[in-house]
Formats: structure tokens, C-alpha cells, sequence
């Protein structure tokens, strides 16, 4: 199997972990994912919200941070979640900057340009969020984009 393929597969898992709360299996997926590709933030992202979730919001910081310095280079799917998990832990300025490594043109998905809009709105940028809503507009079809889950 690939880096990328292995990566897919282990992001999956810790994804269905997280959603079923199963934080401990959601978690060994993430260091596993991170012994395979540490330059790639999702898992960086889902052992801050876990670190929160857990009660430890300064082990949550360091691992916002770290997810966010992973996100230049990174595939756009992968900032914008590791920014929505930054911006749902309040981690404003890091999720500024990963939303501006993403260049929304290159997004073709109608619900992650909507996903995208309410990030910018949610930073103030009322300009970036209607930007977004205009290319979703544009689109030819609607397809979809799996994200990061939301809930604990």
C-alpha cells in the first residue's frame, strides 16, 4: 500500500472512532497517521480536539499549532478541516491563516464551498464567505467533500 493509501484508510478509521466516541481508537489512529505522514495536519487537528474534549485546552493549543504549521503544503481538503477543527476550538488566528492557504477556486465541491463561506463569515470576512458562495453557485454540479465530524 501507499503512504497515501495507508494515510486514507487510517484517516477513515479515526474518523469512524471519533464519531462512534471511541476517543482512545481515535486517537492511536492519529499517531499512527502522524508516524506516517507528520507533515500532514488532520491528524494533528483531531488530537487537539481530543486533548479538549479530554479537559487539557493547553495540549489542545500545541496541537492546533502544530496542525496549523503542518497545513502549508498540504492538499486544500486537508487545511480547510484542520481549520474548521480550529475554529470550533476557538483557535481563530491559526484558522485565519489555514483558510488562506486555500484557494477557493480550486475547491469543487458545493457543500465544502459552503463549509468554507461559514468559516470566513464565522472570521469576519463577509467577503471570503461571499466569494465562496459565488463559486458554489458556478459550479456545474453538486458533489461532495468528506470532512472531519463535528461532534464528540
Amino acid at each position: 500500500m501507499s503512504v497515501d493509501s495507508d494515510h486514507a484508510t487510517l484517516w477513515q478509521q479515526a474518523c469512524e472512532h471519533f464519531a462512534a466516541q471511541r476517543h482512545a481508537d481515535a486517537e492511536a489512529c492519529c499517531r499512527r497517521l502522524i508516524v506516517i505522514a507528520p507533515e500532514r495536519p488532520l491528524a494533528w487537528a483531531m488530537l487537539a480536539r481530543l486533548s479538549l474534549l479530554r479537559g487539557r485546552p493547553e495540549e489542545a493549543s500545541r496541537l492546533a499549532i502544530e496542525a496549523g504549521t503542518r497545513s502549508a503544503g498540504a492538499p486544500w481538503q486537508e487545511a480547510i478541516a484542520a481549520g474548521i477543527v480550529l475554529l470550533d476550538m476557538g483557535e481563530k488566528a491559526i484558522a485565519r491563516e489555514l483558510f488562506s492557504l486555500v484557494d477557493p477556486r480550486d475547491v469543487t465541491s458545493h457543500a465544502t464551498l459552503h463549509e468554507l463561506a461559514r468559516c470566513h463569515d464565522a472570521l469576519g470576512d463577509a467577503a471570503g464567505a461571499r466569494h465562496c458562495l459565488d463559486l458554489a453557485q458556478s459550479l456545474p454540479h453538486r458533489s461532495t467533500t468528506p470532512r472531519m465530524p463535528t461532534h464528540a
